[in-house]
């Protein structure tokens, strides 16, 4: 038994968490569509490197001598914990970045976008589902993401977006938890 394509894209979307990630995105005196520009560089250049994990999913499952299930359950295992950390561990702050448009790359790409859970994610949906529920919802955080740089995260905005990131920290708790289970009948 495989778990649905729209499991796996709302763990990618809820994991990826671009309420979370927008308080780290660089800022300091960009103006907003320079800061635009550069998250939709990094989280860009994520997402390839992620639906390119995925379009290898199968081999990399392969290469590794375990089985499709058991490679759900670990990156179900990985959702638990992704999930614990985005409700009870405060947001990332703004971490310096990178100058110009490198900020892209550091810390954008990586590590805002580009995390562990992420790619065993990525692994484990390109060997059950294939890559399009890893890349349609990467996609839509890259637009997010977009528009979050754009914004001042102050007062009400702020409020909101702390609420946003713990109810996709709950979401990851729910998919995580689907996936461990389904990935343990499995077997």
């Amino acid at each position: 038994m495989t778990p649905s394509a729209w499991l796996i894209a709302l763990a990618v979307f809820a994991t990826a968490n671009p309420a979370r990630v927008a308080p780290a995105l660089p800022r300091g005196a960009r103006p907003a569509g320079e800061r635009a520009l550069v998250t939709v560089l990094g989280a860009g250049l994520a997402t390839a490197v992620l639906v390119g994990l995925a379009l290898a999913g199968e081999a990399i499952v392969d290469g590794l001598g375990v089985s499709a299930p058991t490679m759900r359950v670990a990156a179900g295992l990985a959702l638990l914990a992704t999930g614990l950390r985005d409700l009870w561990v405060a947001p990332p702050g703004p971490d310096p970045a990178l100058t110009g448009r490198a900020a892209a790359l550091v810390p954008v790409a990586v590590p805002l976008v580009l995390r562990p859970e992420l790619g065993v994610l990525a692994v484990s949906a390109g060997a059950d589902v294939g890559p399009a529920p890893v890349a349609l919802p990467l996609v839509a955080v890259v637009g997010v993401l977009a528009g979050l740089a754009t914004m001042d995260l102050d007062g009400p905005a702020a409020r909101v977006t702390r609420w946003a990131a713990r109810l996709g920290g709950v979401l990851v708790l729910a998919t995580g938890t689907a996936l461990t289970v389904d990935g343990v009948l499995s077997v």
